[in-house]
């Protein structure tokens, strides 16, 4: 089974900021996704979007889906969230997954041991019910991968406790064990 890591939005995304400036989530999420494919040794991983600039969600799907052609995959897009545009602090804040409205079966496998991990490290989650670990969302790379897809949002980064989080060293090092974690458990299940 191949890993692409996909770190969403590039350095030229506008917005896509803490209100102070000290996150910046293209930044952000390629550190996370460098982070993630070090816990992964052994395994076959790919950082699909290795560019800084922004690659159009098209391109995205169109590199996962040449690879998914001829290899089994699980697409793995790393975000950081937002509640407002990034110019004052908002309230929302927590860790949540999200799948297609036409996800498999793997990627809510994947979704829910990802959210598994969540919780274990004391991560405060959203979910849209009690009983739902995942957001179904339509967004573009989850939509139109033919591979099983995960979109992850770490966090808040216009949420002031999210963002102190986020940037810190712990932070960051449980967000990419959550999503390395998580992807282990879920094959050890094949």
């Amino acid at each position: 089974m191949k890993i692409l890591l996909e770190p969403g939005h590039g350095i030229d995304t506008l917005g896509k900021r803490s209100p102070d400036e000290r996150l910046l989530e293209y930044a952000w999420n390629r550190e996370i996704v460098e982070r993630v494919k070090n816990k992964l040794v052994g395994y076959d991983v790919e950082i699909i979007v290795p560019e800084l600039k922004d690659i159009t969600l098209g391109e995205r799907v169109r590199r996962a889906n040449n690879i998914c052609k001829t290899e089994e995959c699980i697409y793995v897009s790393v975000h950081a969230n937002a509640a407002g545009m990034g110019k004052k602090w908002m309230s929302a804040k927590g860790w949540e997954i999200h799948v297609s409205g036409n996800a498999s079966d793997t990627s809510k496998l994947v979704a829910n041991s990802m959210y598994d991990e969540a919780v274990k490290l004391n991560r405060k989650t959203r979910k849209p019910t009690p009983n739902q670990k995942y957001w179904v969302s339509n967004f573009y790379v989850l939509k139109y991968t033919h591979c099983p897809a995960v979109l992850i949002e770490s966090g808040f980064y216009d949420n002031l406790e999210d963002c102190e989080y986020l940037l810190s060293e712990r932070g960051k090092e449980e967000s990419a064990t959550i999503i390395a974690n998580g992807l282990i458990n879920y094959l050890k299940q094949c």
